[in-house]
């Protein structure tokens, strides 16, 4: 009696629950011709690969198999190298040609083993790497621990939607260096940005702007969702107002880390009336900047049709004696913010001055209880 034969989905939900096993993808893959796709799929969809002499012998595997079966190299989404400058000496032959082959990579992620210098990695690796970000299907980048990264790759990027900047620097901007002759037609829109905390994700984030915001720029931030930055000098208060002023129909989620080194010039005010979808707003204010006045200024610049349901305020070193705390408390119940459902204030009990905070927000309490969910949070929802 023949064996009865097992409908396609019933078979790749089985080898779907092997995804994270590749030893065991690869005997699925020997079973039968019906079980070869959804295996291959799985071993291929995700790749990672360093530039150490282990990942080179891996590449030479690589390029072999994807020259017998062109297929399988337009199964790699996801990409991940580590940059690794112990390893800089070795030439990998195979690593270029492997990643002109990726033609369907979705996700790309480069990392650094540690604080690795862009321009001390070998030249064919720095070439090969900035080339896929100009691959067609590209859409999410994460750049990590790399150290004076030239954030004018990003200006041809035209299909990138996600970028992520983590304990990465910016090499030092030459916007000349991208500029022709006439403007460049938009091609392309960013929409999710987050470039991390801290004075130089501060500098690496506003320099990025500069560039996705010049006129050279085929890769625009007119249509921002997302926006994760810090605010650490004026130049960035510049670069951040350009973006607000650009994608104020588009942005509905912004969180700021404010800081300000004690030889500068004190912060000029950002305004966030332009963002007139802005659904969820976060700020952290850090030791430099504890004042609450440019929050003061920030948060009643929005507009008077803000949609605003939510707002986080993290505090670190602070004197909540400071009137401008009583003066927030007002804005915040004023009739602009009407969508306002919830504020979220987050303190360190051990780092604060003078008044406890509670006793600066009459208004927020009187709209509702006041709820403890940890010793240094305090949260006062709005009652409807």
């Amino acid at each position: 009696m023949p064996s009865p034969e097992i409908p396609q989905e019933i078979i790749d939900c089985i080898i779907g629950e092997l995804q994270y096993q590749p030893r065991a993808l690869v005997a699925c893959s020997l079973v039968s011709h019906s079980f070869v796709p959804t295996s291959q799929r799985l071993l291929f969809s995700t790749l990672c690969l360093t530039s150490s002499k282990r990942s080179a012998t891996l590449c030479q595997m690589l390029f072999k198999s994807f020259q017998v079966n062109p297929y399988l190299a337009h199964l790699v989404e996801d990409l991940s190298f580590q940059l690794d400058n112990s390893m800089f000496g070795a030439h990998n032959t195979a690593f270029p040609p492997i990643l002109r082959s990726l033609s369907h990579l979705r996700s790309f992620t480069l990392s650094g083993t540690q604080a690795i210098k862009w321009h001390e990695a070998p030249g064919y690796q720095r070439v090969s790497l900035g080339a896929i970000l100009h691959l067609p299907y590209l859409e999410s980048v994460t750049i990590s621990n790399i150290l004076y990264f030239p954030m004018s790759l990003f200006t041809r990027s035209t299909q990138l939607k996600r970028l992520s900047l983590l304990d990465t620097t910016a090499a030092s901007p030459n916007l000349a260096e991208t500029e022709p002759l006439n403007p460049t037609p938009r091609k392309g829109q960013l929409e999710y940005l987050f470039g991390g905390e801290g004075a130089a994700a501060a500098r690496t984030t506003h320099t990025l702007v500069n560039f996705l915001a010049h006129q050279s720029s085929q890769l625009g931030v007119s249509q921002l969702r997302q926006f994760t930055a810090s605010v650490w000098w004026n130049e960035g208060v510049r670069a951040y107002q350009t973006a607000f002023n650009s994608s104020g129909k588009s942005l509905e989620n912004l969180a700021l880390s404010v800081g300000h080194p004690d030889n500068h010039p004190p912060l000029d005010t950002l305004s966030i009336g332009p963002l007139r979808h802005l659904r969820r707003l976060s700020v952290s204010i850090f030791e430099h900047a504890s004042s609450p006045k440019w929050l003061l200024h920030l948060i009643a610049s929005a507009s008077e049709h803000n949609m605003i349901e939510e707002i986080s305020i993290n505090t670190f070193s602070v004197d909540f004696g400071d009137v401008s705390w009583g003066q927030l408390d007002a804005v915040l119940t004023s009739a602009k913010f009407k969508c306002l459902r919830s504020i979220v204030l987050r303190y360190w009990k051990q780092h604060i001055r003078g008044l406890l905070p509670e006793k600066q927000f009459p208004r927020l309490l009187a709209r509702s209880t006041f709820t403890v969910y940890h010793e240094c949070d305090r949260v006062f929802p709005r009652n409807h």
